[in-house]
């Protein structure tokens, strides 16, 4: 007899054991076929196609044959291998022979059952779907880019940020997924959502423009339009212009206004400060730069600063901050080191 480890699909269809299991699980059966997956999972897969195709015959509207029909199948295969098991072999050939049909009848059944289950899970299916491209978009630090899908929806992907995104989007959905930070003009298309995935969290909008933002927390600011935001737990928000949803790494929410200067300028090439400590500065300075900055001595405690700058070098905006701010600088390549006014 083969042990469960040789099985392929067609011995599973034909086991009294794992039907039994498939058609109507107890504990019992549960714990067991989940512990031997657990120790094979090489087999996972084709248990659980077995598995799909013994419950898709409980799809009465599309079959024709009865549950109890299949399954007298099922036992009258099995049980006619078993009194072949206990009768003396006549011989290698008869007892090939017999193996062949029984694997011709078990697969006949695996084409039955998938086929009927697959028209019935899709009915409007016209053959197998093709399988979509995805695009993978990634900027590393000190790089911006834009970006139109193939709805017309234009993108504004930020430093440090990875998008990914189908080639062509299908016909019922548009359906993005985001590391990072972008800012999205959505396409109006009443009839085919555009959705966008972050940590967790889906943005549903129709057509309208926004920031999306992840970092320590997730933040989704709106311009225009309005969106509905799900989290982890289902629950949603809706927010209208000029309204920001903030999640907490805790999946506490609050909701604010924002100043879009400061949420959303930098698609526009602006970078702003609203009195910063020296981390927030160096955070943002080695994000839009693609530099890395050191500190050789500590600034004063209550260090802060503000002030806004468009398009400008890393040496024009360091100036502009070292001049308000009493310390000196000196870019050594990719690196910046920074040291208090002596």
């Amino acid at each position: 007899m083969k042990k469960y480890s040789e099985f392929e699909i067609e011995d599973f269809l034909v086991d009294e054991f794992f039907v039994r299991w498939a058609k109507s699980s107890n504990k019992e059966e549960e714990h067991f076929w989940q512990r031997w997956m657990e120790n094979n999972p090489e087999k996972r897969g084709t248990v659980m196609e077995a598995f799909y195709i013994i419950n898709s015959l409980n799809y009465k509207d599309e079959l024709k044959v009865s549950d109890q029909e299949h399954i007298d199948l099922f036992e009258s295969i099995l049980s006619h291998d078993l009194e072949e098991d206990e009768k003396e072999p006549k011989g290698r050939k008869q007892r090939n022979v017999f193996l062949a049909l029984r694997r011709i009848a078990a697969v006949i059944l695996v084409f039955f059952c998938a086929y009927f289950g697959f028209k019935t899970m899709f009915p409007s299916s016209k053959g197998t779907p093709e399988k979509v491209e995805q695009i993978v978009k990634v900027n590393p630090a000190g790089q911006k880019s834009q970006m139109k899908l193939s709805d017309g929806t234009i993108v504004h992907l930020n430093s440090e940020s990875k998008l990914t995104f189908p080639k062509k989007f299908n016909d019922s959905i548009r359906y993005v997924a985001l590391e990072g930070e972008a800012f999205f003009e959505v396409e109006e298309n009443k009839e085919k959502p555009f959705i966008v995935q972050v940590d967790g969290i889906e943005i549903k909008v129709l057509g309208t423009s926004f920031n999306v933002k992840k970092e320590e927390e997730v933040s989704v600011a709106l311009v225009s339009g309005k969106v509905a935001v799900k989290d982890t737990k289902g629950k949603e928000v809706l927010l209208s212009p000029n309204e920001m949803v903030t999640y907490q790494k805790d999946g506490e929410y609050s909701k604010s206004g924002f100043d879009p200067f400061e949420t959303i300028g930098w698609k526009d090439k602006y970078l702003v400060f609203r009195g910063d400590d020296f981390l927030e500065v160096k955070r943002k300075l080695e994000k839009w730069y693609g530099v890395e900055i050191i500190r050789e001595r500590p600034l004063q405690k209550d260090w802060s600063y503000t002030g806004q700058y468009y398009h400008e070098t890393l040496e024009r905006v360091l100036e502009g901050i070292s001049a308000t701010s009493e310390f000196e600088y000196k870019i050594d390549k990719n690196q910046v080191i920074i040291n208090p006014n002596p």
